[in-house]
């Protein structure tokens, strides 16, 4: 298996990524004196009891039109670990959960009340991504990768603007996987989704014009039908 930090130098050297740095605070907390003290307010335990290390975990309000950054940072969380993630103690309550797995898929949840604290727990029976709800202001849509090929990189740009970062980070997208996006909706909800599938320049496609508030659901096309789509 590729090391994630060697997959993240490669991603950072060539593009862009979507999220915002992730501050100290934010990041979830996996020192061994860290975890072994009661989970104060404000804050849950996060656990992977999956077989797959997580490779990247992104927590939100409901109402947030981006995942935000990757909680983990450079690191991973491996089969049995476990870190405290501070949420703070404002008014927010509900939050969607989104975690990546190396070699496999992804995981969302919704609307989960945290505010009680307590254990967020990641299993692989949770390995399947549903079609995200449909919300007022905010537009979810799934993702599915029929193209043939892994996807290194992807990329959700408004057609009129300039080209956004990528929404993957180190995790790479394997053929039939899944990626849940979100964004706010605007008056123009037209994007076009750039699919990259090695650091060599120009190894990519694009799938123009697609109307995410309209469309909950993508397939991205194989290969050579897109390719011709865009010629």
């Amino acid at each position: 298996m590729v090391p994630r930090l060697a997959i993240l130098a490669l991603l950072l050297a060539t593009a862009a990524v979507e999220a915002a740095p992730i501050r100290p605070a934010d990041r979830l907390e996996m020192s061994r004196s860290r975890v072994g003290q009661p989970v104060a307010a404000g804050s849950v335990m996060v656990v992977n009891r999956g077989s797959r290390p997580v490779w990247v975990l992104q927590v939100t309000p409901t109402d947030a039109g981006t995942w935000g950054p990757d909680r983990l940072g450079s690191a991973s969380l491996p089969p049995g670990g476990k870190g405290v993630l501070r949420l703070g103690r404002g008014p927010v309550c509900h939050y969607d959960l989104r975690a990546a797995y190396a070699h496999g898929g992804e995981l969302t949840r919704f609307d989960v009340d945290l505010c009680n604290g307590g254990e967020v727990v990641l299993t692989d029976a949770d390995l399947a991504t549903p079609l995200p709800p449909a919300r007022d202001g905010l537009a979810l849509y799934r993702i599915t990768n029929r193209t043939g090929s892994p996807i290194v990189a992807l990329h959700s740009s408004p057609v009129e603007g300039p080209q956004r970062g990528d929404m993957l980070g180190a995790w790479v997208m394997a053929e039939a996987m899944h990626y849940t996006g979100r964004t706010a909706r605007s008056a123009s909800c037209a994007f076009d989704l750039r699919s990259v599938f090695s650091l060599r320049p120009n190894d990519g496609v694009t799938l123009s014009g697609v109307n995410l508030c309209d469309v909950r659901e993508v397939i991205l096309p194989p290969r050579s039908a897109a390719e011709a789509l865009s010629h």
